[in-house]
């Protein structure tokens, strides 16, 4: 077969076909729990900016069919509120993680992905204090899943008066 020939012969087309189902086996069975977690705190994120500009709009169309990104929804919630505002901005930076997680299938998190959270003084704060007497777990994806069940929380506030008076009490500690 001419294919054959101009490939240099019958070994080396194997070892080029081995080669090919070598890489491909690599990359599908690489570990995606870090991948997967990040997409699950992005999910879940997403259901709570959807609540929250259906909260603030009750007369919004159909966000599923309005085919908003991430960030334009995210984009949407700011307002007057700076705290609300700070969470907006580490959340930003959540789906730039998701997003290199989509694009880059050896993208691994790394302690300046996870010092990037720890530098929003508030929710270090939060976790030393959860944590205490011990020191909370340093690990960046453990960090960036704190991260991410505070901001949902935090979003949800944006929802209902009882969470309200905890948005009021941590934008109260920060304007101090």
């Amino acid at each position: 077969m001419r294919y054959i020939e101009l490939s240099g012969g019958k070994a080396k087309v194997n070892k080029e076909v081995d080669d090919a189902i070598s890489e491909f086996n690599t990359l599908w069975s690489k570990p995606m729990s870090q991948a997967s977690q990040i997409l699950k705190a992005h999910l879940v994120l997403e259901y709570y900016i959807n609540k929250a500009l259906r909260s603030r709009n009750p007369n919004l169309g159909d966000l599923v069919n309005a085919r908003l990104t991430f960030l334009q929804k995210a984009t949407l919630l700011k307002g007057k509120d700076t705290f609300i505002n700070q969470v907006l901005e580490y959340i930003v930076r959540l789906n730039r993680i998701r997003n290199k997680f989509a694009h880059n299938i050896d993208y691994e998190l790394s302690a300046s992905d996870r010092d990037v959270f720890l530098s929003f003084k508030l929710f270090g704060s939060l976790r030393e204090a959860l944590a205490s007497p011990n020191a909370p777990a340093n690990e960046p994806i453990t960090v960036i899943m704190d991260f991410a069940k505070h901001a949902c929380m935090w979003i949800n506030s944006l929802t209902s008066d009882e969470t309200q008076r905890w948005t009021r009490a941590m934008r109260e500690t920060i304007e101090k």
